[in-house]
């Protein structure tokens, strides 16, 4: 298999490789090797490559340095916007996009702390959706521009900022990478998206587990569906009432929930309806290649997971994405990213810091469970909540699964059985912290007695406030350790 997964969107100047670019762009020596014999024919979507150094050069050129002490988020967003790429950027987005047809395209920014093992918080750095189409090639480069511009502005606001200094990056460190991909979603009606996205992750000894949605992969999208939960290697039972589209006109695109039911009734999805016991036998149909004993889809997502993961030497994280072919009809898999992952909980107890000069959440005090665990999301319970706050709870916690993060669920003040064993359930939820250990808690997870609130909360950025809760997220992993009863961690 001959691709080239990652290409310059700019053919000048620096081409520097960082976090997923460069763990996607070592992955394509070796397709041939993860890939033979697979169950469904998988495409890998090629990413363009826009270095930080372009951002830079940006910055200088508009004298805009002064945004790094800035604390005014929206004048900074206002001011990039408004300021101008270099002509050599603007020559070299004219010519990618006459090369190609108009269509959707997504862009990401990837910064450089991935290659250090941290990732962003979930949302802090959204995709940006741009409908490249119904417009002259002027009008169409303009999009791509602000597009880029509004991804570079995102570096320099202020939960940012907090992010990147508490990693105790160097500035000239910020910058975000833009990778863009063209995504191959056809059109439906008036809309654009896959029928199914999936994140599947695991390998080198850590479980692995897939979840599936319809629509565009965006879990902190507020009306993102929850994905259903499979084992790869076992049928997928999938079925959603919403999925995320893109509508068809031209600009900064915009994501909408549309109903299944509408996609079916219109014609815009391939979603057959097949009988009981009916056999379907290729792999024109979603029932086909997801659903029965040795479905194709979740075949395929157990052997790569477990052949990338071997070539990495790590566990992974795969997203892929699940459409007909628009000439044969046939289902195609198609590959978006790959990226390794830190496992949440390892059985072998990890050394203490010999120095005091770190910064404790909590030092030795009583605790059920033993190993080693890594979170970098806090759930802060103060009071106990309401009906609505423990929905918003659990979505956040879904999303943290499905993007194979965890969390420590701290509640110090109060201990409700009922509501904590709930939150505990969630795969993503590592341990509990409350007055008192509550029997009924899966035996997977740390349980810590926790009577007080915890040390050296402040510096870590706040996500979602609700009444009587705070969803905080830590730049650097939250080590724990539990041994002999006795519980220690820190950042």
């Amino acid at each position: 298999m001959e691709h080239r997964l990652v290409e310059p969107l700019i053919e000048s100047g620096e081409q520097k490789y960082l976090g997923r670019l460069r763990t996607y762009r070592f992955f394509q020596e070796y397709l041939g090797e993860c890939c033979p014999d697979l169950p469904m024919k998988l495409v890998p979507i090629p990413l363009y490559n826009l270095p930080p150094s372009f951002g830079w050069d940006f910055v200088e050129k508009n004298k805009l340095e002064w945004v790094i002490d800035s604390t005014d988020d929206e004048g900074i967003v206002t001011q990039f916007l408004r300021s101008h790429l270099p002509d050599v950027v603007k020559k070299g987005l004219e010519s990618f996009l006459r090369s190609r047809i108009p269509g959707p395209l997504v862009l990401e920014g990837i910064f450089a702390g991935e290659d250090m093992g941290f990732t962003p918080p979930i949302g802090l750095f959204n995709n940006v959706y741009v409908m490249d189409a119904d417009a002259s090639i002027r009008e169409r480069v303009h999009r791509l521009e602000q597009a880029i511009k509004s991804i570079w502005a995102k570096v320099f606001v202020s939960q940012s900022k907090k992010f990147m200094m508490n990693l105790e990056l160097p500035v000239e460190d910020w910058m975000l990478t833009v990778a863009l991909s063209v995504p191959q979603a056809p059109r439906r009606g008036s809309f654009y998206y896959p029928d199914i996205t999936c994140a599947v992750m695991g390998g080198m000894g850590m479980r692995s587990r897939g979840f599936v949605a319809g629509g565009w992969w965006e879990p902190s999208h507020p009306h993102f569906p929850t994905p259903v939960p499979f084992t790869p290697g076992d049928p997928v039972g999938y079925s959603t009432a919403n999925l995320l589209a893109l509508e068809a006109k031209g600009g900064i695109g915009t994501l909408t929930r549309i109903s299944s039911h509408l996609a079916k009734t219109h014609g815009t999805m391939n979603l057959p309806v097949i009988q009981p016991g009916e056999k379907v036998a290729d792999k024109s149909s979603r029932h086909s290649v997801m659903e029965g004993e040795g479905a194709p889809f979740s075949q395929l997502t157990a052997q790569l997971i477990e052949n990338v993961s071997a070539m990495l030497g790590e566990p992974v994280t795969l997203h892929l994405s699940l459409q007909p072919n628009s000439y044969t009809g046939e289902y195609e898999v198609f590959l978006n990213s790959v990226r390794t992952v830190i496992p949440k909980k390892i059985p072998m107890i990890m050394p203490k810091p010999l120095k005091h000069n770190v910064d404790y959440i909590f030092d030795t005090i009583p605790a059920r469970g033993d190993g080693s665990g890594f979170a970098r999301y806090i759930i802060e319970i103060d009071k106990d909540p309401s009906e609505e706050t423990m929905e918003s709870i659990h979505r956040y916690l879904n999303i943290l699964t499905c993007e194979g993060e965890s969390a420590i669920i701290i509640a110090p003040q109060f201990c409700n059985t009922e509501k904590l064993t709930d939150l505990g359930s969630h795969y993503s939820v590592l341990g509990v912290c409350s007055p008192e250990c509550v029997e009924r808690l899966p035996h997977r997870l740390f349980q810590i007695n926790v009577p007080f609130t915890l040390k050296n909360m402040d510096s870590m950025l706040i996500m979602q406030s609700m009444k009587g809760t705070l969803i905080r997220v830590s730049a650097k992993p939250i080590k724990i350790v539990v041994e002999k009863g006795l519980a220690t961690a820190w950042l």
